[in-house]
């Protein structure tokens, strides 16, 4: 890996155009991560890491900086990405400047049974709204619980519909 790989300026680059198909869902292995704070919780849940971009001028940002080179070390593809490109892959008005696509994490009610006898587990029934979704996870988290399930009559808070 080169330490200054070039910067990304076309928005039909290969990493590009996997982290349109990443975001729109079209990539099912693979998710997809926006924005500073949560690429920080998902180095801390030490999610696998296929590839992130990042605005060239964070690379020396006091808070970003160490960021990146956290990621250095657990990603191969750590690449930086002009601001316009990074506007293309966004799935936010005003980018962050850090999108990563993280391997899926494992599900299922295998998952839940291996901790054991008496898991926490939280079920978000109903939720209609994507930031009381937040919320509750956020508790949930706080919390210790070893998983979240939504039913099927939840909100579709994972949806996105672009116009």
């Amino acid at each position: 890996m080169s330490p200054h790989p070039e910067t990304i300026r076309s928005r039909q680059n290969p990493h590009v155009h996997r982290a349109r198909l990443v975001r729109d869902g079209r990539e099912k292995e693979l998710i997809f991560v926006e924005g500073v704070r949560l690429a920080e919780e998902a180095v801390g849940a030490s999610l696998l890491f296929d590839s992130v971009l990042y605005a060239e001028s964070l690379a020396r940002d006091e808070r970003v900086g160490p960021l990146l080179e956290k990621l250095h070390g657990l990603c191969e593809n750590v690449l930086p990405i002009s601001e316009s490109v990074l506007e293309s892959v966004s799935d936010v008005k005003n980018p962050q400047g850090v999108i990563a696509l993280a391997h899926r994490p494992r599900t299922g009610r295998e998952v839940v049974e291996t901790f054991g006898a008496a898991p926490l587990v939280v079920i978000m029934h109903r939720v209609n709204n994507p930031s009381n979704a937040g919320a509750m996870l956020r508790v949930a988290e706080a919390a210790g619980a070893t998983a979240a399930i939504s039913t099927e009559a939840a909100s579709r808070c994972g949806r996105r519909s672009r116009a």
